[in-house]
């Protein structure tokens, strides 16, 4: 488990190896869940500090050692950072980059042209850069906040990490960073809904009998004050039996590029309102 308790003790080479130590720990815990060419053993006498168990990964030429702090039967291992490598009964540290590297490299693949590895070791690359950028950003609000009682919000924005079984938890391909610190819940940002009103019959609704799509947009209207200028707007520019359909602004952003919703917008099935409500 990861603790920022007090921020004063960490410099940026401090937030560094934690967040290799993360990305590394996601990496492994995803990879192991899927793939059996590892085994559970005894760490060679050199390895063995806090725990004397690890995870031998064979690698050709070398093999892996991990050690572990706390083996999970449930898959969700904790180990202790940096990982070695052993050639020839010679062991060296290795970071979390060489050896997500040295296992992708290993694995078998259906792209002969490997593109398909240099891409996801990219992401696997641009996840540890971004868990770094978060943990700088957030550092003071988990020292100072850790043991405050959250809102549902506030505990989305403090799961920094991400998924626990993903190898590239902090992935953003295609955001920017001013993007990613707008729309990542682990930077703590916020934003209003972009809003559009639809030609119903472009809509597929699929929902419970107890709980239609819609009634989820008129509770929302009706629940946010700021939503007043939007409804006074729809009525001016908008066919009557219009929809209001509500997303997130990076998505709206995203589709308003499309030839398709272009067209729609073009022919008026669709209109873009803006951003509209709390953030």
């Amino acid at each position: 488990m990861l603790k920022l308790q007090d921020h004063r003790e960490y410099s940026s080479k401090h937030i560094a190896l934690l967040a290799e130590r993360a990305s590394m720990t996601c990496f492994l815990n995803s990879l192991l869940r899927e793939w059996f060419d590892w085994a559970l053993k005894e760490l060679p006498i050199l390895l063995q500090g806090k725990s004397k168990l690890g995870i031998r990964i064979p690698l050709g030429s070398k093999t892996a050692w991990i050690p572990l702090l706390r083996y999970s039967p449930l898959g969700r291992h904790e180990y202790s950072y940096p990982a070695y490598f052993e050639v020839k009964g010679e062991f060296r540290p290795v970071d979390v980059y060489s050896l997500t590297e040295e296992i992708t490299a290993h694995l078998p693949s259906s792209d002969n042209s490997n593109l398909a590895k240099t891409r996801f070791l990219s992401r696997v690359n641009e996840s540890i850069a971004a868990l770094t950028e978060v943990m700088e950003k957030r550092v003071d609000d988990f020292s100072k906040n850790a043991n405050i009682p959250k809102s549902f919000v506030d505990s989305e924005q403090y799961l920094i990490v991400g998924h626990s079984f993903h190898p590239t938890p902090k992935s953003r391909e295609g955001f920017s960073k001013s993007d990613r610190y707008r729309y990542g819940p682990e930077y703590g940002g916020s934003f209003p809904l972009a809003w559009f009103a639809v030609d119903p019959k472009l809509i597929r609704q699929v929902s419970s009998e107890a709980f239609k799509g819609v009634d989820w947009v008129t509770e929302l209207l009706e629940s946010d004050t700021k939503l007043k200028d939007l409804r006074d707007l729809m009525d001016r520019r908008c066919p009557s039996d219009y929809l209001l359909y509500p997303m997130n602004p990076w998505q709206a952003n995203y589709l308003q590029n499309m030839d398709d919703f272009k067209r729609h917008i073009l022919n008026g099935r669709i209109y873009f309102l803006g951003e509209f409500g709390e953030d």
